[in-house]
């Protein structure tokens, strides 16, 4: 059993500004210049063995190679999301622009029209739920009706909670069926409706552009958030929720609030999270219009009900300035990743399982750099497709948890990287499992519950379950260590090597991390046995020794960086990066 234990002061982290310099003159200059240089290395290897075949278009596209139809150069295009992604990005810049438009067009139009709050409100979810079924339609074709089954049955399952005979039935109910659906979706790979009547096959030829279960995993998010949220509110005292609904009349700040909106308070996200709201929030239109909200539906971030049903009656529309800020910023990113692609081929060297035999010819620094460079193509990938959606959600008004906090490599903490990594996902792994199962209370139990789901979740596959194994495995000695550092056994020592400690650890972490995130996102289990056994050589022990004192100094600039932000920070110990203690409060309609 884990119990939280107040930690012991102890003095500011300091560095001799000699030492500093070398610290970030490494991980700064050095680091990035070797992985240029290797990554430089692993592209010209690549068009050799390209120059051999004579660029043969089937050889191009066993090495996940391409070439670029503006500029026509070879690019590394193995990456199956972001091959997706990138060649959808204009349809769907297309698509978020027009549905944005029309949707505050429809919301101006509903305010000025409805006589009651309630009215302009169901004009907001009516908008969303056909926009959305419009768009399940494109991507699933009649797939979409097997998502919508499955939808509906998890709302039969909501209408229990507001009995007290019944509602017990609820939690359990909905987790065997989310949970069991993805086991049958995975085994049978979705379903045919020929299987339920040969008449009707033709359905089955009725395609689209993506299938229906590929993406059922965060529509099971989205079921389960409603049915306990609902659950929960049935169980709220109703004072709370009409605290909760006057707080939003206020800070929508609209005609129908007794003050005009003159005392207009924002909601933070957390708050629209954690109140309990009427049990008349819980109907099929807002389910149904939660459930395929398009900005949302194809990769999140992940939003809860309560978050969702609370933004469309009060809107969160930041600043403009802010939203044409975060557009610069994720215009920067896309170009980065293209010109990362085209002169770094380090993914399809490290992740493309035809070429584990190649490895044999490439040096084991090289091999290690191309890993180390692969989880930051997976970080940069990811932003950028999370951070495309959470753009088009704020400008719709909808906000929700930024993915990404930090960089990949400012992370020593597995803790703390699992926080920001994913931090939407991460919210919702909280709310409705880990505080259930007791919380902090039992944290060293309750971490392998959430990453075994977390492991089905994102697809039942054994590189998956052994990437949370390893989580669990590498996280249960950092939660222990973490404790032990702070008790007063260790008081003496923390005082004079406490930033040197945790910095060698914290380097001893990294590898652990990279390891689990190699074998559940990049090469697997047989990428990562080939990988320890180039590292177990002559070669490869003096890699290690290398790469070692470049973490060590990479995880004393984290610290530096750590402080800086927070202007003293004990040991190293961050219990939680700072942008988990923030929260955007964008007042409705600004």
């Amino acid at each position: 059993m884990m119990k939280s234990q107040p930690h012991d002061p102890s003095p500011p982290l300091s560095w001799p500004t000699l030492e500093l310099c070398y610290h970030l003159l490494v991980a700064v200059v050095l680091l990035p210049l070797l992985m240029v240089i290797y990554g430089w290395q692993t592209r010209a290897s690549m068009l050799s063995w390209l120059a051999d075949s004579h660029w043969d278009v089937t050889r191009m596209r066993l090495l996940g190679v391409a070439r670029s139809s503006l500029l026509k150069l070879p690019y590394d295009n193995y990456d199956l999301q972001w091959r997706a992604f990138r060649g959808s990005l204009v349809l769907l810049s297309v698509v978020a622009l027009v549905h944005v438009i029309v949707g505050r067009e429809v919301r101006g139009w509903r305010r000025k029209d409805a006589s009651t709050r309630g009215g302009w409100v169901t004009g907001a979810l009516v908008y969303q739920l056909v926009v959305g079924l419009i768009y399940l339609s494109y991507l699933h074709g009649a797939g979409a009706l097997f998502t919508l089954l499955f939808v509906m049955i998890n709302y039969a399952f909501s209408r229990m909670a507001a009995s007290e005979r019944v509602s017990a039935g609820v939690p359990g109910l909905t987790w065997a069926m989310s949970i069991g659906l993805l086991f049958l979706n995975d085994r049978f790979g979705g379903y045919k409706w020929a299987w339920l009547d040969p008449r009707l096959g033709f359905l089955d030829g009725l395609k689209g552009e993506s299938r229906w279960h590929v993406h059922f995993p965060i529509v099971s998010l989205r079921m389960i958030s409603f049915n306990m949220d609902a659950f929960w509110s049935a169980r709220a005292s109703s004072k709370e929720a009409v605290a909760v609904e006057l707080k939003e009349r206020k800070a929508a700040g609209d005609g129908w609030c007794a003050d005009g909106g003159a005392a207009a308070v924002p909601l933070t996200l957390r708050e629209r999270e954690r109140g309990h709201r009427p049990l008349s929030d819980y109907h099929l239109l807002g389910y149904l219009a939660y459930v395929v909200y398009s900005p949302l539906y194809l990769a999140g971030p992940i939003l809860t009900y309560n978050a969702f049903i609370s933004q469309m009656a009060s809107p969160a529309h930041p600043p403009r300035r802010h939203l044409a800020m975060y557009l610069a910023r994720w215009v920067a990113c896309v170009l980065l990743m293209d010109a990362f692609l085209c002169v770094n081929w380090s993914n399809a060297l490290i992740s493309n399982q035809r070429m584990f035999h190649q490895w044999a010819h490439v040096g084991v620094g090289q091999l290690a750099v191309g890993a180390f460079t692969t989880l930051g193509f997976i970080w940069l990938k990811f932003l950028v497709i999370w951070r495309f959606f959470r753009l088009w959600a704020m400008a719709d008004g909808v906000e929700t948890h930024e993915n990404m906090g930090r960089c990949v490599y400012n992370n020593y903490s597995t803790e703390e990287f699992w926080r920001t990594w994913h931090r939407s996902f991460n919210q919702w792994l909280v709310r409705y499992i880990y505080l259930p199962l007791g919380g902090g209370k039992w944290k060293a139990l309750n971490i392998w519950v959430v990453f075994a789901y977390v492991a089905v979740w994102h697809d039942i596959r054994l590189k998956l379950i052994s990437w949370a194994a390893l989580l669990c495995a590498i996280l249960v000695p950092e939660l222990l260590a973490r404790r032990l550092w702070h008790t007063a056994v260790t008081k003496g020592a923390r005082a004079k090597w406490s930033r040197r400690v945790v910095a060698a650890a914290g380097a001893l972490n990294v590898y652990g991390m990279m390891a689990a995130n190699l074998c559940g996102f990049a090469c697997g289990l047989e990428g990562l046995r080939l990988l320890v056994e180039r590292l177990m050589t002559a070669e490869g022990v003096a890699v290690l020794a290398v790469s070692y004192a470049i973490l060590f100094s990479l995880v004393n600039v984290m610290l530096w960086i750590r402080q800086t932000e927070e202007g003293e920070t004990r040991d190293g110990m961050v219990s939680r990066p700072v942008q988990d203690r923030q929260t955007h409060t964008f007042r409705a309609g600004e």
